[in-house]
């Protein structure tokens, strides 16, 4: 019986008292390095400030697309010349509907990427294609 209660006092003792994922000196540390509990140690140094780690992941990481040949507005078109959707082209980035298209790449002089189903490629000429597993279309350069 006495055991019982001891793990019982030890347990609640446990439950009741606060719990904390990191100490408040390490949070102090990601705060002022701008680096995350992921980013720590992984290129993010937390005994440096914001500015620092700025200046060397310019240095250090990794290329930053180039997707210049084919910045501009694209439609892209359906069988009937149909305007389907909008994507818009920078020099970094790609993005529809407001939204970041995420892994686009340029490969075989192609800018290609994917939104949910459907594969696009663009071509610097300002033209390109979009497919799915069961339809296909145009793309231009508007």
């Amino acid at each position: 019986m006495k055991k019982r209660f001891i793990t019982t006092l030890t347990l609640a003792a446990i439950l009741i008292s606060p719990a904390h994922a990191i100490s408040e000196k390490y949070r102090a540390q990601l705060e002022r390095s701008g680096c995350t509990q992921v980013t720590d140690g992984n290129g993010c140094d937390i005994h440096k400030t914001k500015a620092q780690n700025a200046a060397a992941a310019q240095k250090s990481g990794p290329a930053v697309a180039d997707f210049q040949p084919y910045v501009g507005t694209w439609q892209s078109l359906d069988q009937n010349g149909k305007t389907i959707d909008t994507f818009t082209v920078t020099r970094t980035s790609v993005k529809t509907r407001g939204h970041l298209v995420e892994q686009a790449r340029v490969d075989n002089g192609r800018l290609t990427f994917r939104v949910q189903a459907a594969e696009f490629n663009l071509l610097p000429e300002g033209f390109g294609s979009w497919l799915t597993s069961t339809q296909s279309g145009a793309i231009k350069r508007h």
